[in-house]
């Protein structure tokens, strides 16, 4: 089978636009829309319910460093690429960016405080293929060593690896508040929230974000072997602190103590890495983002990296053509990668339909960003 991957960049359209500063009479006109890209590098399959990559907190997509801005060159958020962890369900668009996106924030840690949460650390030799991201976290871990992320997807389950390169604790911290961007008019926080462990190395739980409750289950394991058990020391967290083990929000709850980060953290010996965590979730309930977690069990991180691999290969060859240049030929199969992002496919879950009723029914999410898809499809 012929692979036209290569030519599927998801850097293509990540960041500024790279126009020439208009002059003359062209300085004078309004740009209605920011000069700025509306992609994202994180790993995902094909119209696939979830999807994973690096958060900055940065405009539009949660990716990059730019601030916010309504037309023209955007201003700068940050002078580097640098980022807080590894969020959830970004958008691919311009609708809603700070409203039903960047869920369940991940962040890996060195030793056993969780003090560094929220720290921006470089993002070096960034890299990625359709399905598959991987980066290096610069001087996250004692002396500088760094910590080495990978990223990728089956069509429901996120997976994380995580490399340290220091001996002694580790931890994958998870911030079961985190949504939007990083800007308080551009933030989205729970309304509601239960989380609670499922044994040492798994946890469970839902977020009510802008009206909707989102169910979750995830664990932390060794990549392609059995449960790590009594080796992984999990604890719920609240502000940074160590808590029982399960919280429980209700709308009643004050809104400050809604606004502080809470969720889950997997500690661990740093030898025993790569570790790999499996995130999924559902809009009926735990029980089925269990029951794709499990799925995605059989199979190690490289095996679903190869496997999402070969289905965006599968779209690509859909589209064949002759002629032209390589440069050429990437434009054509980076826009038709970006054009199969979204929407996103949650069969059997929509709600609307009762629980048992609605497995397997078609469902399509991210309706916020589907004008600026039809537009430029």
């Amino acid at each position: 089978m012929q692979n036209l991957t290569p030519y599927m960049d998801p850097f293509f359209g990540n960041g500024t636009i790279a126009l020439p500063r208009p002059k003359k009479i062209a300085a004078k006109w309004f740009f209605l829309k920011a000069q700025t890209g509306n992609t994202h590098p994180g790993a995902c399959a094909p119209l696939s319910a979830i999807s994973v990559g690096p958060y900055t907190g940065a405009y539009p997509t949660g990716y990059g460093i730019n601030a916010p801005n309504p037309h023209a060159r955007p201003r700068q958020y940050l002078h580097e690429l640098a980022a807080m962890g590894f969020s959830h369900l970004q958008q691919s668009g311009t609708g809603a960016v700070g409203t039903y996106y960047n869920y369940f924030l991940v962040t890996p840690l060195a030793g056993e405080s969780l003090e560094p949460l929220g720290t921006h650390w470089t993002l070096e030799d960034e890299r990625a293929q359709p399905g598959y991201y991987t980066t290096g976290l610069a001087s996250a871990t004692p002396g500088g060593a760094g910590i080495r992320a990978e990223l990728t997807a089956t069509p429901a389950v996120a997976l994380h690896r995580y490399t340290f390169g220091h001996e002694g604790r580790a931890q994958i911290a998870v911030d079961f508040g985190s949504g939007g961007l990083d800007f308080a008019w551009h933030r989205s926080r729970p309304s509601e929230a239960e989380v609670s462990l499922d044994g040492p190395n798994a946890a469970q739980g839902y977020v009510v974000m802008e009206g909707v409750r989102l169910y979750v289950y995830l664990e932390c394991l060794p990549d392609g072997a059995g449960a790590l058990g009594t080796e992984v020391e999990s604890a719920l967290w609240h502000d940074k602190q160590r808590i029982g083990r399960k919280l429980n929000w209700s709308i009643d709850v004050p809104r400050i103590e809604r606004s502080k980060p809470f969720g889950v953290v997997f500690c661990f010996d740093a030898v025993q890495s790569p570790v790999v965590l499996r995130l999924a979730l559902s809009l009926h309930s735990v029980e089925r983002a269990r029951e794709r977690v499990a799925e995605a069990r059989s199979r190690s991180f490289d095996e679903v990296r190869n496997e999402t691999l070969a289905a965006w290969n599968r779209c690509a060859r859909h589209v064949q053509v002759e002629g032209g240049t390589d440069e050429q030929r990437q434009i054509l199969y980076s826009s038709l990668y970006h054009s199969l992002v979204k929407p996103a496919q949650w069969p059997g879950e929509g709600p609307w339909w009762e629980k048992d009723a609605s497995r397997g029914a078609p469902f399509y999410v991210d309706f916020a960003t589907m004008w600026d898809q039809y537009k430029t499809q």
